[in-house]
C-alpha cells in the first residue's frame, strides 16, 4: 500500500514545479502569485515565461510538493525508509536516484505523454509554440525536409522510411538537431546526447524500444550488396507527415530491428 501511495504521489507531483517556473501568474489586484502561496482566490491571467529551462521541472516540484501532500501522508511514507528515501529524490526531480520508484513515475510520465498524443502524433504540432516538445517536432520537420537525406539506394542515409516507421541514425540526427535549435535562440537544449535522448522520449517525439529505451538497433540492406547495421531513432512518420500522400515512398531494401538498443 505504501509504495502504491508513493507511485502516485511520485506521478502527481512530477510537472508540479511546472507551474513554479513555466508560467508567470499576475492577480487581480496586480500582484504576482506563486504555488506555494496556496489556492488562487480572485481573478488572474497568465503568461509563458521566455526561455524555460524544462530542467527545473523535477527539481522545483520540491517548492511544492508539501501544499499538495498532506503532512499526515508524509509522515506515514517516512516510517519505510527505503521507500522514504526513493520518494525524496523523486520529489526534488532526481529520479536517476530514485531506483525502482523513480523508474516507475518516469515511466508513467512518458506513457501519458504519448496517451496525450491520442495516436496522433501530430498533435505535438498543436502544443504551445514556444513549448520544448512544439520546438522539438518542429526542428526535425525542418531537417528531414530540407537536410537529411532518406532512403539512399546506394549507401548509407540519414534515415529511412518503412512501413513500420521512420528510422534516423541516432548521433548525427541527435547532433543536427541540437544544432538547429540552438541557432534558433533556443536555450537549455541537452549539451551531450544520452540527456538529448531521453528530451525526445519524454516528449513523445522518439517511440522507444522493447525495453523502454531510446536507442534501437537496425540493420539495412539494400538488396544489391550493401548493408550495415547503425543506432537508430524511430519517429512516427505522421509527425513529420500529417497528409500520407506527401510521404517519400518506403524504403525498397530492407531495415531489419536487431536488437533492443
Amino acid at each position: 500500500e505504501a509504495w502504491s501511495a508513493a507511485s502516485a504521489y511520485g506521478a502527481l507531483v512530477h510537472d508540479l514545479g511546472k507551474i513554479a517556473v513555466d508560467v508567470q501568474v499576475e492577480l487581480a489586484d496586480g500582484t504576482n502569485w506563486h504555488p506555494w502561496h496556496g489556492p488562487l482566490d480572485q481573478p488572474y491571467r497568465f503568461k509563458y515565461v521566455k526561455g524555460r529551462d524544462y530542467r527545473l521541472h523535477g527539481a522545483a516540484s520540491s517548492l511544492i510538493y508539501a501544499n499538495v501532500i498532506s503532512a499526515e501522508a508524509l509522515d506515514w511514507l517516512s516510517g519505510f525508509p527505503e521507500l522514504w528515501a526513493q520518494l525524496v529524490f523523486a520529489f526534488a526531480g532526481q529520479y536517476e536516484h530514485a531506483d525502482i520508484l523513480g523508474e516507475i513515475v518516469s515511466q508513467a510520465d512518458q506513457a501519458s505523454v504519448a496517451q496525450e498524443l491520442g495516436g496522433n502524433p501530430g498533435r505535438a504540432m498543436s502544443a504551445p509554440k514556444q513549448s520544448i516538445q512544439r520546438q522539438l517536432a518542429e526542428g526535425l520537420r525542418m531537417l528531414i525536409s530540407e537536410k537529411f537525406k532518406l532512403n539512399q539506394p546506394d549507401g548509407p542515409s540519414d534515415g529511412w522510411l518503412t512501413q513500420d516507421g521512420l528510422w534516423l541514425v541516432s548521433k548525427p540526427a541527435v547532433d543536427q538537431l541540437r544544432a538547429h535549435l540552438l541557432s534558433q535562440g533556443i536555450e537549455h537544449i541537452p549539451t551531450s546526447n544520452a540527456p538529448m535522448f531521453n528530451l525526445l522520449q519524454d516528449q513523445a517525439i522518439i517511440q522507444p524500444n522493447g525495453e523502454g529505451k531510446a536507442i534501437w538497433k537496425a540493420s539495412i540492406d539494400n538488396g544489391r550488396g550493401w548493408k550495415n547495421t547503425f543506432t537508430v531513432l524511430k519517429i512516427a512518420p505522421a509527425l513529420i507527415w500529417p497528409n500520407a500522400t506527401e510521404r517519400p515512398e518506403a524504403y525498397t531494401g530492407t531495415l531489419t530491428v536487431e536488437a533492443a538498443g
